[in-house]
């Protein structure tokens, strides 16, 4: 079984993790959500890694097909890194050999979306999205409720999803 998560936030100027290492928070966290959906599992983490925060300034995937120029980006996966990799896969495989499928059609086929503001403010706006989003995690988990947390919906219309 395999799960991303929130680890360390956006880093000042697209900056890497040098030495790989995920915060033990994190790991502990993500072990709770997985033994919180499936309490029958006896959970117990055998690797960790992270990387690159790769969020879009609208924090959702993109597939950008360029049929004049010959080029396709994609990007922006926000958290949904392992699944949406593979599905981008077979989704760029499908434009590129210009076959209609269910995945061509999907809403993330789309223009890049715009680019974030310069530093500072591109890690202020980062990070108070982050933050916005975990505090409607929170929120989300402590009530029970289906409804998006208020933080969550005021950090998408920031972000303008």
């Amino acid at each position: 079984m395999a799960i991303g998560g929130r680890g360390r936030p956006y880093r000042f100027a697209s900056g890497f993790d040098r030495d790989g290492q995920v915060d033990p928070a994190t790991v502990q966290a993500l072990t709770d959500a997985l033994s919180d959906l499936f309490p029958q599992i006896n959970v117990n983490p055998v690797h960790a890694w992270c990387g690159v925060l790769g969020v879009t300034r609208d924090w959702s995937p993109f597939i950008d097909r360029r049929t004049t120029v010959g080029v396709t980006r994609v990007g922006g996966y926000a958290g949904q890194g392992l699944t949406a990799s593979y599905v981008t896969g077979r989704t760029v495989a499908d434009l590129v050999t210009q076959k209609h499928s269910e995945l061509t059609s999907l809403s993330w086929v789309r223009p890049a979306p715009r680019r974030w503001e310069p530093e500072p403010l591109r890690w202020l706006g980062a990070n108070g999205l982050y933050k916005a989003y975990a505090l409607a995690d929170h929120i989300e988990g402590r009530s029970g409720s289906a409804q998006t947390a208020w933080p969550a919906r005021v950090a998408n219309v920031i972000a303008g999803r």
